[in-house]
Order: structure tokens, then C-alpha cells, then sequence
């Protein structure tokens, strides 16, 4: 069955837009999720983040923070086994 497997890292991605990745590792069973942080504030802008796994070796982050068009660096945490 395999015990818990984390990978953490960090990418870029568009203010208004969404990046596919791969991950530092495929997972060898399954991949059970994803969650995302924006790594700064947005200087008081509002925004959402989305995250999720598309395999077992690859993500996707979503990014849409409207009145900018700035790189937002995003910090994310992908759980499987």
C-alpha cells in the first residue's frame, strides 16, 4: 500500500493565468492533492488561488488576482502515495 509521501516547492505563475509542472517526483501509487499559497501579500489586492494534481507527476496551479498583470511566486505542498 505505501505510507504518506510530501513534495513541497515553489513556481511561477502568471497574475491571470496558470501553469502545468512537474513534480520533483512521480508518485508511485496515487496522488491524493495539492494545496497552494501565494509566497508574499498581494499589496492589498484580492485574489484565488487554485490548485491540483493532473497525474501522478504533474500539477497544475491557477492563479487570478485581477487589477495586475505581475509574476506571482506560489509556494505549493502535493501529498500521495
Amino acid at each position: 500500500m505505501g505510507g504518506l509521501i510530501l513534495q513541497w516547492g515553489s513556481i511561477s505563475v502568471a497574475a491571470n493565468g496558470y501553469v502545468d509542472f512537474s513534480l520533483p517526483l512521480t508518485f508511485p501509487n496515487q496522488g491524493l492533492g495539492l494545496v497552494a499559497a501565494y509566497t508574499y501579500g498581494l499589496g492589498g489586492l484580492s485574489g484565488r488561488i487554485g490548485a491540483g494534481l493532473l497525474t501522478t507527476s504533474t500539477a497544475r496551479v491557477e492563479s487570478v488576482v485581477p487589477g495586475t498583470s505581475n509574476t506571482q511566486i506560489v509556494n505549493y505542498l502535493a501529498m500521495g502515495r
